[in-house]
């Protein structure tokens, strides 16, 4: 009888929500140590730290969250981590002196380290260089005598920022390496295969979608202001936040390893932008009366305006705002509009509309770059229910106006986006 109670309270515990970073890492340590003790799964612990993770800091508990972030979504094709970062020995037989100076001087330039951690991020580096040479050189020894693939980039400057994070979280050098290489794969798709940067300039194509959707004065006013959405884009897409957010960027990480696709760079990048809009108005009446009533709208200096505060709003995240941005960045993750109809990804965790219409516009970038889409937002994803067919479920209004399943999405963002801010004209 015993026996059967304790398998009793073992199967409900497995059902069961972990409500404590504290009793979250606990259950973790014996599951990864696989102790017998543990009554947890993978899939508890994941759902678990993604209710967590958007309402509070793990804390001390970053490093361990971080660990499993990663080896719940492994990256394919990446040794292990130990002997990636014994590459970096070889570094000076392995790469050209371009690359071994742009790592020297790019080390020596990343601020708040200790040197010893400059030292780490030297390896770091040079590890992740030699291994890509190495795989470059592999495919060219594959390919015919007629190989013409354009020189790879095998090291590029914003590379040093990403991997200084995790160092910056306190994580040993073999946990930073695989964290980085982690960031690098899932969050930044293809963004530094090639010289012509295809992959980033793809996601800028759907970047520049998402803003035409909700925010398309935020378009007009950076092309009216000369200042190109790919400049905009580069501290949050190329560099996930780390050139310009200080004190909030690792709570901007926790979710974004939690997350682990490149969807969730978007959702916040939208949510801060949403934000920068907000804080804009407050500061500024006039910059209202542009955005309430569009024949006032002064396209250039609301721009320039945006761009600045933007700057301003990263460098002074704090524990206040950033529990807000993730508050409407998980709202913006799992919307889906009036349908019943959930979609799981990876792990278990719903998909909503974003998922969708980011998708959907990899496929229209990647059509005019030529370049390869990025597979996160699409693999992995239940056909239960085709786009159409949960669309279908939204308001009449919205799906009889608008035929194409596309735009149907852009305009249950706009409903989505504005209306809590009341600028839905």
């Amino acid at each position: 009888m015993p026996r059967s109670r304790d398998v009793a309270r073992a199967s409900k515990r497995r059902e069961e929500t972990i409500e404590t970073w504290d009793e979250w890492a606990e259950c973790c340590i014996d599951f990864m140590e696989g102790s017998s003790a543990s009554h947890v799964t993978r899939w508890t612990l994941r759902k678990s730290a993604m209710e967590l993770v958007y309402s509070s800091s793990p804390g001390v508990h970053r490093s361990l969250f971080w660990n499993f972030c990663v080896e719940s979504q492994p990256v394919d094709g990446l040794p292990p981590m130990h002997e990636l970062l014994e590459l970096a020995a070889d570094a000076p037989q392995t790469l050209k002196e371009q690359d071994l100076r742009s790592i020297r001087n790019d080390v020596c330039r990343t601020t708040r380290l200790s040197e010893e951690q400059r030292e780490m991020l030297e390896q770091m580096l040079l590890a992740h260089a030699v291994f890509h040479q190495r795989l470059h050189d592999g495919k060219h020894v594959a390919k015919a005598d007629g190989f013409d693939e354009r020189p790879p980039i095998i090291y590029v400057q914003a590379l040093h920022l990403i991997a200084a994070l995790p160092l910056r979280a306190g994580l040993p050098v073999v946990d930073a390496l695989a964290v980085f290489e982690f960031a690098v794969h899932r969050l930044c798709p293809g963004y530094f295969e090639d010289s012509n940067f295809s992959g980033f300039k793809c996601s800028v194509g759907v970047l520049h979608g998402l803003l035409m959707d909700i925010m398309p004065e935020v378009i007009t006013s950076f092309s009216s202001a000369g200042h190109p959405l790919l400049l905009f884009a580069f501290d949050p897409l190329l560099c996930l936040f780390t050139q310009r957010a200080n004190g909030g960027v690792l709570r901007l990480w926790d979710v974004l390893l939690a997350e682990g696709e490149s969807v969730i760079v978007f959702a916040l990048l939208i949510t801060l932008v949403e934000r920068c809009l907000e804080e804009l108005k407050l500061l500024d009446p006039m910059l209202r009366g542009d955005f309430l009533e569009p024949e006032k709208f002064d396209e250039r200096r609301s721009g320039i305006m945006i761009v600045e505060h933007f700057e301003e709003l990263l460098r002074s995240l704090d524990d206040g705002s950033v529990k807000e941005v993730l508050r409407r960045t998980r709202e913006l993750m799992q919307w889906r509009g009036a349908s019943t109809v959930s979609r799981r990804g990876r792990g278990g965790v719903t998909r909503g509309l974003l998922h969708e219409r980011v998708a959907e516009l990899y496929l229209q970038a990647t059509r005019k770059t030529g370049s390869v889409p990025a597979p996160n937002p699409v693999e992995e994803r239940e056909e239960e229910a085709t786009v159409s067919d949960r669309l279908m479920e939204l308001p009449y209004n919205i799906v009889s106006e608008v035929g194409e399943v596309g735009s149907t999405i852009s305009s249950a963002f706009s409903s989505y986006i504005f209306r809590p801010l009341g600028l839905e004209g």
